[in-house]
């Protein structure tokens, strides 16, 4: 009788048990999605990361995961660096005298402590940046942050998440290029470059940021002019391309314009001034590598500062090229020669007209139609 009384308070406690653990599985599913969200997010940062560090780019097959909207909350808790919110019922949990094998298990699949963990709120942005324009309601939180000036190291995550939600981020830009501190006034240009949308209301602004009192701001907003190209050339930046100080900035805002950019180009390497020659120089090679580069295979706020470091690196050649090389009229010689075989009467005139000022003879085997 003794035993079967224990047997059956066994059961009962077994059923008992079983009913808690239902019950806690059925009343935790944010709690699981906060879980599964914090592993997904660990495991893509970690891969990304070993890309990166081996300097390969990223192959279009990389698993990017597709996150669901009702995780945009907890990205928003994360970077806020709120802790994680415990059900009662949880709390009730660590209070009840479990056996060793429950509370493992417990502890296994609904131990909240992680969260909150010191690079969660580093987590959140990489989430905002999966999100891409359904983390636009994020939007204000993140501006937030941007203009406390983190000194955590996260600005350029904060800039990165907002270039991935995309145009809707265009008036949090415009809004930091109006601002009294230099630093988001720089943001702000940087935002309009990489988003390049809307330019009816970037281009304008980023005219007036180019004759900012601050160096950077205006090198920002030269870059960001890059991704707007006009039919025609802008006057002000076509005085800039001859400009000591100017000339890189100047040459980078034209390089991605049409074909008229050519002879334009092509007069600036007869210029004098050696920036100049190594800006047009460089800005010639950058038109000719960028046109090759296939769009879409890298995220945008990759792209648009790798395209920059690209032109940097080309500048750096042509300054090799001017200072090492001797006969720098032969080196333009081929150039032209290069530039005369395509056929356009404007390219044509331009490099006729050097040889008229400068008299430098292109080799025999070129032959311009006479006009």
């Amino acid at each position: 009788m003794k035993t079967r009384g224990n047997l059956l308070v066994a059961v009962c406690g077994i059923g008992l048990l079983a009913l808690l653990l239902v019950t806690v599985n059925a009343l935790l599913p944010q709690h699981r999605l906060e879980r599964q969200l914090l592993r997904t997010l660990s495991k893509y940062d970690q891969q990304r990361t070993a890309y990166e560090n081996a300097e390969i780019p990223l192959p279009k097959t990389f698993p990017a995961p597709v996150l669901a909207s009702n995780s945009l909350p907890i990205l928003t808790r994360w970077l806020n660096e709120e802790p994680s919110r415990e059900p009662l019922l949880h709390q009730l949990l660590d209070r009840i005298s479990l056996p060793d094998w429950a509370q493992n298990w417990i502890n296994t699949h609904y131990n909240s402590r992680t969260i909150g963990q010191p690079n969660s709120a580093y987590l959140a942005l990489i989430g905002f940046e999966l999100m891409g324009t359904n983390a636009a309601s994020a939007i204000p939180i993140l501006a937030a942050r941007l203009k406390d000036r983190p000194e955590d190291g996260s600005t350029e995550n904060l800039v990165s998440a907002l270039i991935c939600i995309g145009p809707p981020a265009v008036p949090i830009a415009l809004n930091l290029t109006k601002s009294t501190n230099a630093p988001e006034r720089s943001h702000g240009a940087y935002l309009l470059g990489a988003l390049a949308a809307k330019p009816k209301d970037s281009v304008p602004e980023l005219l007036r940021l180019a004759h900012d009192t601050n160096q950077e701001t205006r090198s920002a907003a030269f870059t960001a002019l890059a991704e707007f190209p006009k039919t025609e050339i802008d006057p002000f930046l076509r005085t800039l391309l001859y400009g000591n100080e100017t000339a890189f900035d100047a040459a980078y805002a034209l390089h991605s314009g049409g074909a008229n950019r050519i002879p334009l180009f092509l007069d600036a390497l007869a210029n004098s001034n050696r920036n100049v020659r190594v800006a047009a120089l460089a800005a010639l090679s950058s038109r000719e590598t960028f046109a090759k580069i296939i769009t879409g295979e890298q995220p945008r706020y990759r792209s648009y500062a790798g395209k920059k470091c690209l032109f940097n690196s080309h500048a750096l050649q042509a300054s090799w090229l001017m200072y090492a090389n001797n006969d720098q009229e032969e080196l333009f010689a081929s150039l032209r020669k290069n530039y005369a075989q395509t056929g356009d009467t404007r390219i044509q005139d331009t490099i006729r007209t050097q040889m008229e000022k400068r008299r430098v003879l292109l080799p025999q085997t070129i032959t311009l139609p006479k006009r």
